[in-house]
């Protein structure tokens, strides 16, 4: 009888591990993938976002960031 309650006791265990690593994982993903306004709003970090995103070409981010930077 000890046994089989040592068990049920380590599957809630596991249970509420994977609840919380579930939990854990959707707060990174919903975190990770928020609007970029909200987490940086310097101008230069938007332009090389966009070039990395192949937003816009090496031309046209050199320009903007002279623009930005005079």
């Amino acid at each position: 009888m000890g046994g089989m309650m040592t068990m049920m006791w380590i599957s809630n265990v596991l249970w509420i591990g994977l609840i919380i690593m579930l939990g854990l994982g959707i707060w990174y993903w919903i975190r990770s993938h928020s609007d970029i306004r909200r987490r940086d709003n310097d101008p230069l970090a938007i332009l090389k976002l966009r070039l990395s995103r192949g937003e816009i070409t090496l031309e046209e981010y050199e320009e903007i960031r002279k623009r930005l930077q005079s």
